[in-house]
C-alpha cells in the first residue's frame, strides 16, 4: 500500500528526512535528488555497495568453495555470522587481516608449507617434532606451546574484564577455546 506524504508519520524529522520516510513508503526505487544514485536488492536499498555488490556477486562462490573443501563441515557456514567477521577484517589493521586470511586458508609459514616451498627440509615443527599445519600450530601440545596458550587466555580474560564484559559470558569464551583446544569438542571447522 502507498502512502501519501501526509500519512507518513514524520514527527520531529526535518524535510529531507520527510522526503526520504515518503521515498521508503512509497515503494519507489530511484534516488531522490540528494542520492547521487541508489542501489537496491532484494527489496532493499544497499547502503555500503562496495562491500554489498562484492557479496552479491561473490558470496555464493566462496560458499560452494568452502562446502566443497574437507576441512569444513556444511553446517558451520550456515552458523558463521559473515557480516560481523567482514566488520571485525575492516576494523582490523592489514597485517591482521593478512595473519587472520593465511591462517584461515592454510597457507601460512608452517612446516607443512615449508617443505613444500623447499625452505625447510622437513615438515616437522620446532616445538614437538610432528608435521606442523595451520590448524596444529593452534593445538600444539609440544614445549612451550602450552604456556603461551595459557598466557593468551589469562590476556584475553584481562581485557574482557577491562571492556566489562559480564563474566559469565567472558567464562563461557575461556572455556569454551580452552575445551576447544583440548580436543573435547570436533576441531574441524
Amino acid at each position: 500500500m502507498m502512502l501519501g506524504m501526509s500519512q507518513i508519520p514524520t514527527n520531529g524529522l526535518n524535510s529531507i528526512s520527510k522526503l526520504m520516510a515518503w521515498q521508503r513508503n512509497s515503494g519507489l526505487q530511484r534516488p531522490l535528488w540528494i542520492d547521487a544514485w541508489s542501489l537496491w536488492f532484494n527489496g532493499r536499498k544497499i547502503f555500503h555497495p562496495s562491500i554489498s555488490i562484492y557479496n552479491m556477486v561473490h558470496g555464493d562462490c566462496a560458499y560452494q568453495y568452502w562446502e566443497g573443501k574437507d576441512k569444513v563441515v556444511p553446517e558451520v557456514l550456515d552458523m558463521v555470522d559473515w557480516e560481523a567477521i567482514g566488520e571485525a577484517m575492516s576494523s582490523s589493521t592489514l597485517t591482521r587481516q593478512h595473519f587472520v586470511s593465511k591462517h584461515t586458508t592454510g597457507i601460512c609459514g608452517v612446516g607443512k608449507n615449508m617443505k613444500r616451498w623447499k625452505k625447510w627440509p622437513t615438515d616437522n615443527g620446532p616445538r614437538c617434532g610432528v608435521e606442523e599445519t595451520a590448524p596444529h600450530v593452534w593445538l600444539c601440545k609440544g614445549e612451550n606451546a602450552c604456556n603461551v596458550w595459557q598466557a593468551s587466555l589469562n590476556n584475553l580474560k584481562i581485557w574482557m574484564e577491562s571492556v566489562q564484559t559480564d563474566p559469565a559470558i567472558a567464562e563461557a569464551i575461556v572455556d569454551s577455546l580452552d575445551t576447544w583446544r583440548r580436543g573435547a569438542i570436533n576441531n574441524k571447522m
